[in-house]
């Protein structure tokens, strides 16, 4: 069975693409095959996978245009139990097109069933933030939704707004989308979020935070910089730990 997880919540700064890249090679580093799908027109993860809007490798707005299949578009990375789909130049473009018909927005839901045969344990998604017909698609496509915080930048209106689009896409897609847990970005420690659920007026979320959180750590920067994962940069340092913590997390929820 494949777990589809997209990385998605609202709100700038709160380290979606960063979190999508780290918590899937963290989980291939405990040897669940997974796919990493880069949702996102910006393409960091497609360039920490070495593909720039040069490289010639089939992507997802081939895949989301019908000209090739979901795991023809995969590509292997130097981690043995991990694959890339890369966003694609034409990603942009693509999704322009295809927001003029809402019932478009399950495509990518559609195109993952097809492709169950692959046989990916996790399937990781990297929503955008700037591109409202690909996070909605990205949010449809899942099976549990990881919605990065972060204690200092995020809001309540940012809760509310998450909340609503996933009433949205239960209600007009039929999809079960569920929350598999708020994960707290760029903590200086747990007090962070005692002082955000309660500054925030948000004690309802408590139960579907996750236990672990990603401490601040300038390490984070420094692998971006290098188009590298925190596993690759120092698997020792606090952020990389924290995220094999929130991968060993997920993986026991299901």
């Amino acid at each position: 069975m494949t777990n589809v997880l997209t990385i998605s919540g609202h709100g700038s700064g709160t380290g979606r693409s960063v979190i999508a890249l780290n918590l899937a090679t963290s989980l291939a580093v405990y040897e669940k095959r997974t796919l990493l799908i880069d949702c996102d027109p910006h393409g960091v993860i497609s360039a920490w996978a070495g593909m720039d809007d040069s490289h010639p490798a089939q992507d997802l707005s081939s895949v989301m245009s019908g000209r090739t299949r979901l795991g023809d578009a995969a590509a292997k990375t130097e981690f043995n139990f991990l694959d890339v789909v890369p966003a694609g130049p034409k990603l942009a473009k693509q999704s322009q097109r295809l927001s003029r018909q809402w019932a478009n927005e399950k495509l990518l839901r559609l195109l993952i069933e097809e492709s169950q045969e692959i046989g990916y344990e996790y399937i990781i998604i990297d929503a955008p933030l700037s591109d409202r017909f690909l996070t909605l698609s990205a949010m449809t496509a899942a099976d549990w939704l990881i919605c990065p915080v972060h204690p200092r930048s995020s809001t309540r209106g940012d809760l509310l707004k998450l909340f609503s689009d996933i009433r949205y896409v239960r209600g007009t897609h039929q999809v079960s989308l569920g929350i598999a847990g708020f994960l707290f970005n760029q903590c200086e420690g747990p007090e962070d979020i005692d002082t955000f659920v309660r500054e925030k007026g948000v004690g309802d979320i408590e139960s579907l935070i996750c236990r672990t959180h990603i401490p601040t750590d300038p390490l984070v920067d420094d692998a971006l910089e290098q188009n590298i994962p925190l596993v690759l940069s120092d698997i020792k340092s606090p952020s990389a730990s924290a995220f094999l913590h929130v991968a060993q997390e997920i993986d026991l929820k299901f």
